[in-house]
């Protein structure tokens, strides 16, 4: 990671933030769709 440039870091930076952003929003949205049996 280290010998990579600027650019990838703030890529990786973007894809992590998003995954945890998704995380996070996903069962708000999740929950509303699914079934109380699931």
């Amino acid at each position: 990671m280290k010998s990579c440039g600027k650019r990838f870091h703030d890529e990786v930076g973007k894809f992590r933030f998003l995954n945890e952003l998704i995380k996070v929003v996903s069962p708000k949205y999740l929950g509303s769709r699914t079934s109380e049996k699931v």
